[in-house]
């Protein structure tokens, strides 16, 4: 009937009209899609950029930092021998001490039979505590400056030690801050590549039904 036919045919016209609006819209929103897209992966590669900006300076900083840290870290070893040498001369010193006043104290306590018997033993024994007399305050001297001394050193090498352990604190916070700003560097970068592969698919797509609607 000729009617039916000319009705199928209204509505073919109208599917038709449809699914054009309808492949119209989703090439409008696949357009609008691929623009945001496209602002996102600017935006990332601006935020990349300054990134990177930051790594690179982190890097120059944690080199300095441990740099500076080795220098400290030397001058501490070499402030620690010097304690330790002077340590060992005070112990020498001290020992010396001890034997002299042990050697005076035997003398004045024990006199042996020869000061008693013979004279020129006598006078050796009595020149012996004399030179022994004579050394002890030189000796003692010797040692007291030494220990001035090294109280000196063992404050400085205090702090340096303290320097050291400050500058380990921050060369350990820039290696952080380092590994910090990689870490987002790099969720950045797959970000990026998750953009790029979203906004082919989009693209593609949008290429697709511009073809259909022309």
């Amino acid at each position: 009937m000729p009617w039916l036919a000319e009705a199928e045919e209204d509505l073919s016209r109208d599917e038709a009209k449809q699914r054009l609006n309808e492949t119209e819209q989703q090439l409008q929103s696949n357009r609008a899609k691929e623009h945001g897209i496209a602002q996102d992966l600017a935006a990332l590669a601006e935020e990349r950029a300054r990134l990177n900006s930051e790594l690179i300076e982190a890097g120059k900083r944690v080199q300095a930092s441990e740099a500076k840290l080795s220098e400290t870290e030397s001058k501490l070893a070499e402030l620690t021998d010097q304690v330790n040498v002077i340590r060992n001369s005070i112990t020498e010193r001290n020992e010396t001490i001890v034997k002299m006043l042990s050697a005076m104290q035997r003398i004045g306590r024990t006199p042996p039979p020869a000061l008693v018997t013979r004279r020129d033993d006598a006078l050796a024994v009595v020149r012996s505590a004399m030179l022994l007399a004579d050394i002890f305050p030189e000796i003692k001297y010797q040692a007291d400056n030494l220990s001035h001394e090294l109280e000196g050193m063992v404050s400085l090498e205090n702090g340096i030690r303290d320097q050291r352990d400050a500058e380990k604190g921050e060369a350990e916070g820039l290696a952080s801050e380092q590994a910090r700003v990689d870490r987002l560097l790099e969720e950045k970068k797959a970000k990026a590549a998750q953009g790029e592969a979203e906004l082919a698919l989009v693209k593609q797509a949008a290429s697709d039904q511009a073809q259909t609607v022309t």
